[in-house]
């Protein structure tokens, strides 16, 4: 790898190992969404975004965070969650998912 006038000049080998990395992240982040259930309990959701307890309830209580209670146990719904990982660099900076849209 050398650099030259500012620009980046990679071998083909190297672009190679690069675009295969990339695919292997892309291949295993859509199997994990393939395989994610649409709702998440409060268990289940703590484990999937890598938080405990207080943060938990701070967003469960948030304005506009996705969820919703079934039988009076708090549900986070996946697709709307997201939404609002998309919505902002705040809203993803409470949550430990690598998500590929991540700053």
């Amino acid at each position: 790898m050398s650099q030259i006038t500012g620009q980046l000049h990679l071998s083909e080998s190297d672009q190679e190992a690069i675009a295969n990395l990339v695919m292997e992240k892309l291949v295993n982040r859509i199997d994990l969404i393939n395989r994610r259930p649409d709702y998440m309990n409060r268990k289940e959701f703590m484990e999937y975004a890598g938080i405990k307890d207080k943060k938990c309830n701070e967003l469960f209580h948030q304005t506009g965070f996705p969820v919703c209670y079934e039988l009076g146990r708090p549900r986070v719904i996946m697709k709307e969650f997201d939404k609002w990982m998309l919505e902002s660099y705040e809203n993803r900076k409470q949550v430990n998912i690598p998500y590929p849209y991540s700053s």
